[in-house]
């Protein structure tokens, strides 16, 4: 049967250079029924690992540059016709191949490999698969490409020997278990080898195709005529589209055979081995009657796996029966050790047995060949046999309606109608129902610090000095026992005010030495699935009407790779974010950073995806320490800094102290105008900085200070060493930062305090308190004298002076 679309027509020349499929498929794409011309952006030269990780492709592997010298040891140099197009990387021997399924490559390695001459490619699956159009007949290039875009939409394609062509579709999350790898073989009307029929391949999980290189054999490079799509950009595609699409092309195309049915991978560890068993005389009848016309690796692979599965007890004879059947292939030769390397490759748990070779040898023979016991029962004399289970249920007897609805917003809608506010739970710091990740070495005190955060949210108290918004909190704690919150509670209610009986608004689920993963991947295909206690949390949570829920620690519920981007990305947005919609809550997950992350300061752990698939992130540190600091300040004092805000300013730090198992604030650091901070309920470190440089400078009246950072006479350094306990929790950057802010006011100047032995004039600093008032205002006296600085000392000459004065002093101007 025929096609209008593909038509058969006479075979094509074979084309090797040049690809006029271009104008083909732009002249086509108008009178594709159903489909728009494709808005394709301008060309992309994307060639490094770099610039595709920008466009979305997060699992990339190196491809072997095709003159790279391969390692004696490695199996590549077994075919080494496979370079250019296999993955391996760079060793001191040569390149060697290594486990690319399992394995993920850094971006630094990824790098390395690309500076030894190595290819992009890019690994199917997870969502992302392939149409690979393996035909030298130009016409039936165009065609193909052509039918693809109707029946599965427009795609950009990568050209490797002209007119092969590869397209890009993503598939739609609920069916990428459900689409796997196909193949169409056929007669394009082209010489070619009987073991390299023309094709069209379904590259899906497994499979990897190369996205940018050198093609082997030609000097030239792999293209994109339209440019490299954004992963984003893909079009999406259902699982019905793809087997309808092979589906016709079996259908269509010449002499068309199509031996791979395209179903996903399973995971053999739930498959019953016993189920896959039979006995040997039954094996050696069925392998007679199936021919070896198979024209690719996978078809040996899949009859490797079906005999070692059928006698698994007796691996010797099944390697006997496959060679027999590999030797009855007579359209080529087979390479020496072939038959045994690819029996002997097929390890336990097995997938495939007796039932596979019973298929095959009865779609051979066009008879049923499974034994009936299989099916049915046997039924006892006199016993009327069960038909309901032929019976079809009512709800059956309609098709199935569609039931996805797209919510689709016209913004006219908009006008004249004001933006709903945003909402958090802490201004600028803690976005309401979204996913917040705090990060802290182990030991600082997260644990603690968001627990304090519970109860004045469910109390209706204030937290580090903000106002928070009321919440009714669920703190679900993977490292402490009953015993040691409630002694945690103790402390907390004694600093806000608080007893137990206020503490409606609050729960605790302590979970310590317990199973607490909240999802788990699966090993063989990566996909993520929710566990039982992901389930039961939330439903405690919908039956306690929580608003906020707070995750402790993400090493107890997180089982994956804590560098798989996938699986984090996963992890984030299909099981944290997933629960924060389902609730209705807002999520707070507690982490440790990685080393590096402490060592940058950045905070962060393992893969990027954890700070980019979460809307706010902060850290929790000890402050850097400095020589002849107060053991107080690393013991005691903590700062939590705003690493990353989606929806407010980023930057922003709140330095506290530990006091009686509880945190107290005790300054803070924001964006200017913008700060969470700015309403003076926690005293700025800005001012607090210059209070501090002020009151220190009047103490020590005589003292030989100089502004300059380097000087070995630093008003820093100095006012530092003179008085710990005042300069102790202040970074010495920001008392500098102060020092400066204040001479450029002229509210510090420097002035002679005396001479040296030498009779060399010696500085010192002084305080002009008229110079201290906001900015803007009218400048008074132009200096006071030392004297006049020193009574300034009192409570009431530092209200007559200024408000960082009255800082300096203890007061706060802000009350």
């Amino acid at each position: 049967m025929q096609n209008d679309n593909l038509g058969r027509g006479d075979p094509a020349p074979q084309v090797s250079n040049g690809f006029p499929l271009s104008e083909l498929l732009r002249q086509s794409q108008l009178r594709l029924s159903g489909h728009q011309p494709i808005e394709l952006h301008a060309p992309i030269a994307a060639h490094t690992f770099a610039a595709f990780r920008r466009l979305g492709y997060r699992r990339l592997v190196p491809i072997v540059p095709p003159d790279a010298e391969l390692s004696p040891t490695s199996s590549l140099a077994r075919r080494p016709e496979c370079r250019g197009k296999a993955v391996g990387r760079p060793g001191l021997n040569g390149w060697y191949g290594f486990n690319w399924h399992t394995s993920e490559l850094s971006s630094i390695e990824l790098d390395e490999c690309q500076a030894a001459g190595a290819g992009v490619g890019i690994r199917t699956g997870d969502g992302l698969i392939a149409i690979d159009v393996d035909s030298l007949s130009e016409t039936w290039a165009a065609r193909i490409m052509r039918f693809a875009h109707e029946v599965l939409g427009p795609a950009s394609w990568r050209i490797g020997r002209a007119p092969k062509v590869l397209l890009p579709y993503r598939v739609r999350p609920e069916d990428i278990d459900a689409v796997g790898y196909r193949v169409v073989l056929f007669d394009d009307g082209t010489v070619f080898e009987p073991n390299k029929r023309p094709r069209v391949e379904l590259l899906a999980a497994g499979r990897q195709f190369v996205a940018a290189g050198d093609y082997p054999g030609l000097k030239k490079r792999y293209e994109w005529p339209e440019g490299v799509p954004a992963y984003y950009e893909l079009t999406v595609v259902t699982a019905e589209q793809v087997a309808t699409f092979f589906a016709a092309l079996a259908g269509m195309l010449p002499d068309a055979n199509a031996p791979r049915s395209g179903t996903a991978a399973v995971d053999r560890r739930s498959i019953v081995q016993a189920s896959l068993t039979g006995a040997e005389e039954e094996v050696r009848q069925l392998v007679a009657l199936i021919p070896n016309d198979v024209p690719d690796y996978d078809g040996y692979r899949d009859m490797a796996a079906a005999i070692r599965g059928a006698l698994q007890d007796d691996p010797e004879t099944g390697l006997e029966i496959f060679r027999e059947w590999c030797d009855r292939w007579e359209d080529g030769e087979i390479q020496p050790g072939f038959d045994e390397r690819t029996y002997w490759s097929i390890k336990s748990p097995f997938g495939l047995g007796i039932n596979f070779l019973r298929s095959r040898a009865s779609r051979a023979t066009g008879e049923v060949l499974t034994p009936p016991e299989l099916f049915f029962a046997p039924i006892a004399d006199g016993e009327e046999p069960d038909t309901s289970a032929f019976s079809v249920p009512a709800s059956m007897t309609k098709p199935a309606e569609r039931t996805t609805a797209l919510v689709v917003i016209d913004p006219r809608d908009w006008q004249d109608r004001p933006a709903p506010a945003r909402e958090w739970e802490v201004p600028s710091l803690i976005p309401k129902n979204e996913v917040t990740l705090l990060y802290g070495d182990g030991g600082v005190g997260k644990t603690l610090l968001i627990h304090q955060y519970a109860t004045a949210a469910a109390t209706g108290q204030r937290w580090l000095g903000q106002d928070v918004r009321a919440a009714r909190t669920i703190l679900f704690l993977c490292e402490d026992d009953s015993d040691e919150l409630q002694r945690r509670q103790v402390d907390i209610n004694r600093s806000l005010g608080v007893d137990c009986r206020d503490l409606d608004a609050l729960r605790m689920i302590p979970r310590a030495g317990e199973d607490n993963f909240l999802a788990e991947f699966d090993r063989q295909t990566g996909r993520m699935k929710l566990t039982d206690v992901w389930r039961a949390l939330r439903d405690e949570a919908l039956a306690f009407g929580a608003t906020v829920i707070v995750l402790d620690t993400l090493a107890d519920i997180f089982s994956g790779i804590d560098f798989d981007r996938a699986q984090v990305s996963a992890f984030v947005k299909g099981c944290l974010r997933r629960l924060a919609r389902e609730v209705g809550c807002t999520v707070i997950a507690l982490g440790h950073p990685s080393q590096a992350g402490k060592s940058s300061g950045d905070g962060s752990s393992g893969s990027t995806a954890w700070n980019n698939a979460c809307r706010s992130r902060l850290y929790l540190r000890r402050p850097e320490p400095r020589k002849g600091a107060p053991v107080s300040m690393s013991t005691d004092t903590r700062i939590l800094e705003s690493k990353k805000s989606n929806y407010g300013p980023a930057g922003s730090s709140i330095t506290m102290r530990w006091a009686r198992g509880a945190f107290e604030v005790v300054m803070a650091s924001g964006v200017p105008g913008a700060s969470v901070f700015a309403d003076g309920a926690v005293p700025q470190l800005a001012d607090k900085a210059e209070a501090a440089i002020v009151q220190g400078i009047i103490e020590f009246p005589g003292e030989r200070l100089s502004a300059g950072r380097t000087s070995p006479f630093s008003a820093v350094k100095r006012l530092c060493t003179l008085d710990a306990e005042r300069f102790g929790d202040f970074p010495t950057d920001e008392l500098q930062a102060a020092l400066d802010r204040l001479m450029a006011r002229g509210a510090i100047v420097e002035h002679p305090i005396g001479q040296d032995n030498s009779r060399r004039q010696l500085f010192g600093l002084r305080v002009v308190p008229d110079k201290l008032s906001a900015a803007g205002k009218s400048e008074a006296n132009s200096s006071v004298d030392q004297a006049q600085i020193s009574a300034a000392g009192s409570a009431a000459s530092l209200q007559q002076a200024s408000p960082i004065l009255q800082q300096a002093s203890g007061q706060n101007p802000a009350k």
